[in-house]
């Protein structure tokens, strides 16, 4: 039997009889092995899985049309599409709904950025997290997640009372059609938390031509290429910026009149930098072997490090800027 994969007609698999169902899927799995067995792919794709979250929530805000016509004739605009004039349904009362935008950008910058690398672009795009961070990205999202329910409860417990406000706050602007039901209002949250594995293809193509799959293959891996490389730029510029800070830190300086000046040492600074090297550690997914000397060398310093004799002992902090300084000489930082 010809290839199906290859004909030149859209395959549809409720025409397949069982035998070629099956040998369509075997072609199929075939044709995608080169792609899934590429060096840094394959190691990405045993050593991770992918996550986005996506949220939506309720639209206060609308376009008035007819008042955006009258304020381009009034200033004589020569076109209405240059005026757009946005109502507030809940004027200075959405401060609720800007609390909950708010907790969805710090559940993503809080609780997968520092734990992932970016595997696709855009606010909301895919992340890259290594196995061994995944349960902590769990455990924080399913957090962030009741806590944003909790928002969202309160936020529809007060809707009725603030919509109720608006015909004397609005005036002439309010219009009783543009609010919601109060249960339609809450059907518009949601929280979407996916989780993915590394798949350069997908079976949605039921065909795809030679040509046209290597071009998908070369994509892939220079895209692939590049996610990895930035991943490694951040990763040892995370460390640089701690022995730097380190040094810093450690570093007393006297004015001409011999008064000492010591930067502010804050409580979080040692153990901020302990679970960033527990974080390196998963995230080093193509085993470096310098970023992983780095972040061993790094944790060792920051281990036996207190911060209350860092801020305290004069010989604590001469001890820790010499060890951090030995540092970035070994690696030429």
């Amino acid at each position: 039997m010809n290839s199906i994969i290859n004909s030149r007609q859209l395959v549809r698999l409720t025409d397949l009889s069982k035998s070629e169902l099956s040998e369509y899927r075997k072609e199929l799995d075939e044709k995608y092995e080169a792609i899934n067995s590429d060096g840094d792919y394959a190691t990405l794709k045993s050593s991770g899985a992918l996550i986005s979250l996506s949220c939506t929530q309720y639209q206060n805000m609308y376009s008035h049309i007819p008042l955006g016509e009258e304020v381009a004739r009034d200033k004589n605009a020569k076109t209405k599409r240059g005026v757009k004039v946005r109502v507030n349904l809940l004027a200075e009362n959405d401060h609720r709904l800007k609390a909950i935008a708010k907790h969805v950008s710090q559940s993503r910058t809080k609780s997968i950025y520092p734990y992932a690398f970016p595997w696709t672009a855009g606010q909301g795009g895919m992340m890259y997290v290594p196995t061994g961070n995944i349960p902590i990205v769990m455990q924080k999202t399913s957090s962030d997640e009741n806590y944003f329910w909790k928002l969202v409860d309160e936020f529809c417990l007060a809707y009725p009372s603030l919509k109720a406000k608006m015909p004397d706050v609005l005036e002439n602007l309010y219009d009783e059609s543009k609010y919601q039901h109060v249960d339609e209002v809450r059907a518009s949250f949601t929280w979407n938390l996916n989780w993915g594995d590394v798949d350069a293809t997908s079976h949605f193509f039921l065909e795809l031509e030679q040509d046209k799959l290597k071009d998908m293959h070369d994509k892939k891996l220079k895209a692939i290429s590049k996610a990895v490389e930035d991943n490694s730029r951040s990763m040892y510029k995370k460390v640089h910026d701690h022995v730097a800070t380190l040094i810093h830190k450690a570093t007393t300086t006297i004015d001409e009149e011999g008064n000492e000046t010591k930067p502010r040492i804050h409580d979080t600074l040692i153990p901020k930098m302990r679970e960033d090297c527990e974080i390196l550690k998963h995230l080093n997914v193509m085993n470096d072997p310098t970023l992983e000397a780095m972040r061993a060398d790094l944790l060792k310093l920051v281990t036996g490090t207190d911060v209350e004799a860092l801020r305290d002992s004069a010989a604590e902090r001469e001890e820790i800027k010499a060890k951090a300084e030995a540092m970035r000489e070994k690696f030429n930082f």
